[in-house]
């Protein structure tokens, strides 16, 4: 075990904090590894945890948004959110039908008088991300804090929350009445808040020819004005992924004001390369194009010779629908929830409940949208447009530059997500992936779709 010494540097949410000289970090390498230790007191003044220490028995409780972690000094056996935890790698001590986290090192340690615990815990249990960097730098990072402390009031007011209570809106009612007896009393407001509309898009296998000319579609051959080129990158042409007829869409969400309420929007996407969109040079491998002119100038155009079969794919006839969605759990809304344990539980099953209300089978059904809510897989993704546009590498949550770009990262919303299907049209993201097509609040209601940043995430 070595005490850090004084050069070693400790930034929080951003922010550099002193630490007192008689009560040293504390690490351990194993391996590749670096647990790091710290005192209690930095849980409480600094992690902004409480902790509750009981001299006699040697044991130690901590409480941070709703969640806590009971551990004794010497003994494996923790009690995370009052279920029984087996801590350590020697699994063959372990309790039958007690479950487990295979950790090298203990959580708890006492040196020279001093309480010290086991930072990584905070990273599995209490929502903080850590990352240690040789050469002096530990970095800490809260999700939620930093995601409470960006909210803009726009997104807590919920737009139609505020409608619903000015004019009937059976559909709001539904889900409100879902959330109203989720048992997760302490948020549902705030989960009402953060609902959104979406035009939901199921889509029909049909042959090209009973599509109209500028009906909205996925896939097959774009209708697109003579003057229109086929993007391409490199020479090479992308594949065409999706057509919208903006005024179908206002028929369904007609109090949309960021859509454009008339016009076709053309996505295209590279899927010879699938960028996953975590590198600012993908950035050429996606296209969406608009054109709101004369629906006479439209025309069917054939596939580019040079594009491979396996980017074109079999056309979808759409019907579109009106749904109103919550936050899936891998997004910043969510993450302000400040859920415990329980209530986690409680919001997944919220989730199944409004599935079904729709009457999707499961939530890995295949799930084609315009606005709203998107159905995350991985991660979540407004934080992650704001940083690859902005020059700043992905998933690093603990860059101090990294959390005054939390702000801005709520003015990304989801422009359009399409889904895997590949025994029907062809389509296939990843490993049963999906595309997510990103654009800026306002450059939406510009128009400027140059500016929408598309990710691709997969099982």
């Amino acid at each position: 075990m070595t005490a850090l010494n004084d050069t070693f540097e400790i930034i929080v949410n951003g922010q550099v904090i002193s630490f007192p000289i008689d009560k040293p970090l504390i690490a351990n390498k194993i391996r590749d590894e670096v647990y790091i230790y710290v005192p209690l007191d930095f849980c409480s003044e600094t992690l902004g945890a409480r902790v509750e220490w009981e001299e006699i028995g040697k044991t130690l409780a901590i409480h941070r948004d709703g969640q806590s972690v009971k551990m004794r000094f010497g003994d494996n056996l923790a009690e995370i959110n009052d279920e029984k935890i087996w801590i350590g790698d020697n699994l063959a001590e372990i309790e039958e039908g007690v479950a487990f986290l295979n950790y090298p090192l203990p959580w708890l340690r006492i040196e020279e008088g001093n309480i010290y615990v086991l930072l990584q815990m905070f990273s599995r249990f209490q929502g903080m991300t850590i990352k240690w960097e040789p050469g002096g730098k530990l970095l800490i990072s809260d999700a939620t804090v930093l995601a409470l402390e960006s909210r803009p009031a726009s997104i807590i007011n919920g737009s139609i929350k505020e409608r619903a209570g000015q004019e009937k809106d059976i559909l709001y009612e539904e889900v409100s009445r879902l959330i109203d007896n989720s048992g997760l009393d302490r948020v549902k407001e705030d989960i009402k808040g953060y609902l959104m509309e979406s035009v939901r898009i199921r889509p029909k296998r049909c042959e090209e020819g009973n599509i109209r000319i500028g009906e909205s579609k996925i896939a097959g051959i774009p209708d697109l004005p003579f003057t229109m080129e086929w993007p391409s990158v490199r020479g090479r042409p992308l594949s065409f992924i999706a057509q919208l007829n903006m005024e179908e869409l206002a028929d369904i969400l007609p109090q949309n004001e960021l859509l454009p309420a008339k016009g076709w929007l053309y996505f295209f996407y590279d899927n010879e390369e699938q960028p996953w969109g975590y590198q600012p040079e993908h950035r050429e491998q996606w296209e969406v194009l608009s054109f709101d002119g004369d629906p006479a100038l439209l025309e069917r155009r054939a596939f580019p010779a040079m594009l491979p079969d396996y980017c074109r794919f079999m056309p979808y006839r759409l019907q579109l629908a009106r749904e109103i969605c919550i936050p899936s759990i891998w997004s910043l809304y969510y993450q302000t929830l400040k859920l415990g344990w329980q209530e986690q539980e409680l919001y997944r099953k919220l989730e199944q409940e409004i599935v079904r209300l729709y009457g999707d089978r499961d939530e890995f059904a295949p799930v084609y949208r315009v606005m709203g809510h998107p159905g995350i897989i991985q991660h979540d993704m407004q934080l992650e447009c704001q940083q690859v546009c902005n020059g700043f590498e992905p998933y690093n949550f603990n860059d101090p530059k990294v959390a005054k770009e939390y702000g801005k990262a709520w003015d990304w919303i989801l422009l359009m997500q399409v889904d895997s299907d590949e025994s029907n049209n062809g389509m296939m993201w990843g490993d049963c992936g999906r595309l997510y097509f990103w654009i800026p609040r306002q450059a939406l209601r510009e128009k400027d779709f140059q500016q929408v940043w598309t990710i691709l995430q997969c099982y």
